[in-house]
């Protein structure tokens, strides 16, 4: 599965609107900007999170209540933090 149908689907999964969603990260973000100010980024990140920001990318994810991982074949998971 591709990261941006990932992302689709966990943005269904929660009941979110991608507005819903940039209120969400105006709250983490805590700078005061108006949430349509992220709805750009927002749109960037679904339509091509592989080209995007890391930053902006785990952004995402956590808001929507996710990590990243990453799994290394011959080790343990390690949690992206």
């Amino acid at each position: 599965m591709e990261l941006s149908e990932m992302l689709e689907d966990r943005l269904k999964e929660r009941e979110l609107s991608k507005y819903a969603l940039a209120k969400i990260l105006s709250e983490m973000d805590g700078s005061g900007k108006a949430p349509n100010q992220y709805t750009s980024r927002l749109a960037k990140v679904f339509d091509d999170p592989k080209g995007r920001i890391f930053a902006n990318l785990e952004e995402v994810i956590k808001a929507l209540g996710g990590e990243i991982v990453i799994r290394w074949t011959d080790t343990t998971d390690q949690v992206v933090r």
